[in-house]
């Protein structure tokens, strides 16, 4: 039995990557596959898929094959992600050929790695990242006068985890200088499956308050409602802006896709850190961003709403 689709390893998950079985017994009736998240044992299920194989012509050759979506699987798989190990998780494929009867007549286990990100197809990109690689889209900003202990993720032999200050030159955008101390620190999920962060040294909040509608009567007593008016909806919005430097545009156009997006409303403390509390989640609403060829800038304006 050949496996064609997994030779690599840590595949991003919301790419449509197609697994082709082929060279199975000629007497196979059933080519199941059964996913085990082996980072979620008792929280997430397994699932099992039935494939009936079918024959496929390369030549004058027909060749009995069975063809699948790995990640549509994958993807099931994953947790809602709130933490930094739910970005990247070890999946076991336990692949079993089956008779007439349903005995195993051939099976193969592989164990491959697979992150909750996506990249758009191009000539020059894979589908899938390399032990060692940095979790950075774009560059790395570092931002001159923020105190903030941000380090990027790296693979690590089946592991995540934050890199220990350096970063390699072609990864980094050098410090950017924000004028006064009032700034956001906005973080997300990026399309590779790291943390990333941004600094806005302007921004607008908004608040807005809609009433809801009246009781019109009460039936019977004062004393027989324990009931009040519905409440109040309060809706909070906050707009950034940045004159974004062409050359690191992409890492905002990331921060956009992404739906896993935060604001640090804390205090960084004498570490660099901002308490896990008071990161706010956010939900995009709109953005815009205006190209001026001739600086090669690009005026940023995004607005998001405060929490769901």
């Amino acid at each position: 039995m050949d496996i064609h689709g997994l030779g690599d390893n840590y595949y991003l998950t919301q790419n449509n990557i197609w697994v082709n079985i082929f060279g199975m017994p000629d007497n196979t009736k059933v080519v199941e596959i059964k996913a085990t998240n082996m980072d979620k044992i008792g929280v997430v299920e397994p699932i099992v898929v039935k494939l009936r194989p079918f024959e496929k012509s390369f030549g004058t050759q027909a060749i009995k094959m069975v063809s699948f979506n790995v990640c549509q699987i994958v993807r099931a798989l994953f947790v809602e992600y709130a933490k930094i190990n739910d970005a990247m998780e070890e999946i076991r494929f336990e692949i079993k050929c089956r008779d007439t009867v349903g005995g195993v007549i051939e099976e193969q286990t592989v164990d491959r790695y697979f992150l909750r990100g996506g990249v758009w197809a191009d000539k020059d990109k894979e589908w899938h990242l390399n032990n060692y690689d940095y979790l950075i889209v774009g560059k790395w900003i570092e931002w001159e006068g923020v105190l903030f202990n941000n380090h990027p993720l790296q693979i690590n032999n089946g592991e995540l985890q934050e890199t220990n200050g350096w970063i390699p030159e072609k990864y980094l955008f050098h410090k950017r200088v924000l004028k006064g101390c009032d700034y956001k620190i906005i973080m997300w999920l990026n399309s590779l499956g790291g943390l990333q962060y941004f600094v806005f040294p302007r921004y607008e909040i908004e608040t807005k308050t809609k009433g809801s509608k009246s009781i019109g009567k009460i039936n019977g007593g004062l004393e027989e409602a324990d009931f009040i008016n519905s409440r109040n909806e309060v809706e909070r919005t906050i707009t950034v802006f940045d004159k974004t430097p062409a050359e690191i545009q992409d890492v905002i156009v990331d921060l956009i896709q992404s739906n896993v997006v935060y604001m640090g409303e804390g205090v960084i403390d004498n570490s660099g850190f901002i308490d896990p509390k008071d990161w706010k989640l956010l939900k995009i609403v709109s953005n815009k961003a205006v190209k001026n060829n001739y600086t090669q800038v690009y005026d940023n304006e995004i607005k998001f709403r405060i929490g769901y």
